[in-house]
């Protein structure tokens, strides 16, 4: 994953977006990248903090006037300051490279590269999509509606407003189908055992053979979330797809579950979505109305089990004398566990991507509220 840095100049490391947006904004994954490249190209180690050290003169926009050698002295005596606070003790800035970022601060604001990249500048889709290496198309949604995009394998991509994607013209030719994305979609993918979609989002890339599930990845905001409707998909840090950890660094998603990749944080955290939905072949299939009369709760729970592909985890010996009587069907899941609950004493948690039922359970004459 090194490979296209390992002949980087100076001039190349500053005009690389993953390296500025490291400069600019560093967090826990970008630190990471940039060490262990250090670590694995020592001889790149005077390059790489000449450009540091260049674009730290361009973040602090150099205000002083440059035509005073004691203003100049000022200036790189911040920057050496904040370069020496995460550099090894014995480095110090070459006389080269302090010439280098002098001359270089100047030429820089004058052709607009003061302006360095933000956590709202998308920086991660335009990262993602230059590692490709071959042309793209792109797909802007300026409007307030959603657009539909139709790929030429069949799957269909709703983006969002003020979202977009990108794909290579050959999309449905190479071993994978690669999608980037800055912003939020809904995709319904078409099955395809050979060729994974692969959805590439900020820090995360979503796998999957064929199924429907939302992405929303915005690059202002601290976290990517990724929500799927039917089938499943293996979500999985970028960082750890690209050096071959996947699938087992990966965290798997049935429906109605959701991934979050809190950013600041370095976690990921894995639950229920917030609204779930019948399973759309237990919707076709079922006949289920939901219309209780003293019913096992035991067959209850299992009944929402099946139809919302949610596992609930219960006492069956605890509650196996409790009855269910009641109308469920225009309530939600959540609902539908608030009005079991109460009437058999218990509550329910929502752990991960399980719901726990907890109680007393029912004495010998059976709850029948």
């Amino acid at each position: 994953m090194y490979l296209k840095y390992q002949d980087f100049q100076p001039a190349d490391f500053i005009e690389d977006p993953y390296f500025r947006a490291w400069v600019a904004n560093p967090n826990s994954n970008s630190d990471k990248f940039w060490k262990s490249f250090l670590s694995a190209h020592p001889e790149k180690f005077d390059e790489v903090w000449a450009a540091k050290n260049l674009l730290l003169a361009i973040h602090l926009k150099v205000s002083q006037d440059f035509s005073t050698k004691s203003n100049e002295d000022a200036v790189f005596s911040r920057i050496q300051t904040e370069i020496e606070n995460d550099q090894p003790n014995s480095w110090r800035l070459p006389s080269w490279s302090r010439w280098l970022a002098a001359a270089s601060v100047v030429m820089a604001i004058v052709f607009g590269l003061s302006k360095l990249p933000s956590s709202s500048s998308g920086d991660d889709y335009e990262v993602n999509r230059r590692e490709l290496g071959v042309q793209l198309i792109e797909k802007v949604n300026n409007t307030a509606q959603t657009m539909v995009v139709k790929l030429r394998d069949g799957s269909i991509i709703s983006i969002k407003p003020k979202s977009k994607i990108s794909y290579a013209s050959d999309f449905n030719k190479g071993s994978e189908r690669k999608i980037y994305l800055s912003g939020e979609a809904f995709f319904n993918v078409t099955r395809n055992p050979k060729k994974p979609f692969l959805v590439y989002a900020n820090d995360l890339v979503t796998k999957v053979l064929g199924t429907s599930f939302n992405v929303s990845a915005y690059q202002a905001s601290n976290h990517v979330t990724v929500k799927v409707l039917t089938g499943k998909v293996s979500v999985v840090l970028s960082e750890n797809y690209k050096t071959g950890q996947y699938p087992h660094a990966g965290t798997l998603l049935l429906p109605n579950q959701q991934a979050t990749w809190l950013r600041d944080e370095s976690k990921m955290v894995k639950n229920l979505v917030e609204d779930p939905i019948p399973l759309p072949d237990q919707t076709k299939n079922s006949v289920e109305t939901f219309v209780y009369q003293s019913t096992p709760v035991k067959d209850v729970f299992r009944t929402l089990e099946k139809t919302y592909g949610v596992e609930i985890e219960f006492d069956e010996g605890l509650f196996a004398n409790c009855l269910l009587t009641a109308n469920l069907s225009d309530l939600s899941l959540y609902d539908k566990l608030d009005v079991i609950c109460k009437s058999v004493e218990a509550k329910y948690d929502v752990i991960e991507a399980q719901i726990v039922v907890s109680g007393t359970g029912c004495d010998n004459d059976l709850n029948t509220n």
